[in-house]
């Protein structure tokens, strides 16, 4: 913000901190998981607030009618942090892998990618939480909204149908190795 705001807007702005900011912390902490995240997007909040203020140049609408937008804002800051932590981990791990000395062989990956184009997008975020990040049932249902139990007979179903469509491009059950469940008992 090149300019100062004008003390209606920093009156209006430290009323929506007081107003707010325990309700901003709880959702930027119920979204990220993480304290420094949730901190993170604490402060990114009540800077987008501030520019949003700046902007206004006139007349100010009261605090408690900004319920909504603040909701919002925070929302996005702290989906914004998450993405901006995920990025950072993901580079610094590609940073870390060794250099292959040989060309990769990336027909698995192919294979692998027409068998997930069988499924359907809920049954693909489910094959992505369970089994390349490696969530418990537990912990894919809270995040699909779903039930472990739910997510368990999902996998099981979704495995099945992998299996037959393998088993159909190779023309029939020979070579095709099962893949076992590892998780989930618990």
């Amino acid at each position: 913000m090149n300019e100062a705001l004008s003390e209606e807007q920093k009156r209006l702005l430290l009323e929506l901190f007081e107003l707010e900011s325990k309700r901003v912390h709880t959702v930027g902490l119920r979204i990220t998981r993480n304290p420094d995240l949730a901190a993170e997007a604490f402060q990114e909040t009540f800077l987008r607030l501030a520019r949003w203020i700046k902007r206004l140049n006139g007349s100010l609408p009261p605090a408690d009618s900004l319920h909504g937008l603040v909701q919002v804002m925070t929302e996005r800051a702290a989906t914004d942090a998450l993405r901006r932590h995920i990025r950072t981990a993901q580079r610094v791990t590609q940073s870390e892998k060794p250099i292959p000395s040989e060309v990769p062989d990336f027909t698995g990956v192919i294979e692998l990618e027409r068998l997930l184009r069988h499924l359907t997008n809920t049954e693909r975020s489910l094959v992505e939480l369970a089994y390349q990040y490696g969530y418990s049932s537990e912990e894919t249902g809270r995040k699909m909204g779903m039930s472990a139990a739910a997510i368990r007979v999902m996998k099981h179903r979704i495995l099945k149908k992998l299996r037959q469509v393998l088993e159909n491009a190779k023309g029939g059950p020979q070579g095709v190795n099962r893949v076992e469940e590892k998780h989930d008992k618990m």
